[in-house]
């Protein structure tokens, strides 16, 4: 008779402001850190007076489900971007009109948006892939996520295109290798410094996808970390020795 695989299931945690209000009590890591606040009519005027874009998304979902962008006009006009569709409207209505896409039972957050680095005109951000097969944090893989044509979102799942990460990093860069390495060093730091961090907390932690983004001035920020990652944009950038290793280690977590 076939033995069954003894399946170890490690710790999730699905709340994305608890993730960040334990992430924003390490000093070194506050800096890269958008603001971020429970949704309400009041937080929201008080965001839009500080930003010109937020980005209102569930707290508890994944894969860029229900997340909308909100830009400030001219004349107390507002756009409303949700998954492909756009609406421009005033202040008064602002609130409903967003409450209207909210999913029922869902606790919504407001974070402060970034003006991601492009490349061919289409913003993009990285997904780290940090793994815990024995006792140390390992950073296994590192992929850009190209937005889609008209979406908000990078995520694979919303069409997004994964992109090797020294490619869009040298793009970023304007073809200069030395903050392309500059930059490197910095992801991986975070990577690892974002794990440690999470990991004194949540002592159950095995697998972490940390959504990092670039903006335009050069900077980095922590949008959001997901407890249990997918791999398939990993395989899909080509590099096997990468995905190889990711998997193995996978195999070891669960």
């Amino acid at each position: 008779m076939r033995r069954k695989r003894l399946i170890r299931h490690y710790q999730q945690i699905a709340s994305k402001l608890l993730k960040t209000r334990v992430l924003e009590k390490t000093e070194s890591l506050r800096p890269f850190l958008p603001e971020t606040r429970w949704y309400s009519s009041d937080t929201l005027k008080l965001m839009l007076k500080r930003y010109p874009i937020v980005y209102i998304k569930p707290d508890k979902g994944g894969g860029g489900g229900g997340i909308l962008r909100v830009r400030k006009l001219e004349d107390d006009k507002y756009e409303v971007r949700f998954r492909t569709r756009a609406k421009i409207t005033t202040w008064s209505q602002l609130d409903g009109w967003l409450r209207s896409c909210f999913i029922t039972g869902k606790r919504y957050l407001i974070q402060q948006g970034i003006n991601l680095a492009t490349i061919n005109g289409r913003p993009f951000d990285f997904r780290l892939l940090l793994q815990r097969p024995n006792k140390d944090w390992k950073l296994t893989g590192i992929v850009a996520k190209a937005a889609a044509p008209g979406r908000i979102v990078t995520n694979h799942c919303k069409g997004g295109k994964p992109v090797v990460a020294a490619e869009a990093l040298l793009v970023a860069a304007d073809g200069d290798p030395n903050t392309v390495e500059r930059w490197v060093k910095m992801l991986v730091w975070l990577g690892l410094g974002t794990a440690d961090a999470l990991h004194a907390k949540f002592t159950g932690l095995r697998e972490l996808g940390i959504d990092v983004g670039l903006d335009k001035n050069g900077r980095f920020w922590i949008f959001e970390v997901n407890t249990r990652p997918q791999f398939q944009m990993f395989k899909k950038i080509g590099n096997r020795s990468m995905y190889r290793k990711i998997m193995q280690f996978h195999r070891k977590i669960v």
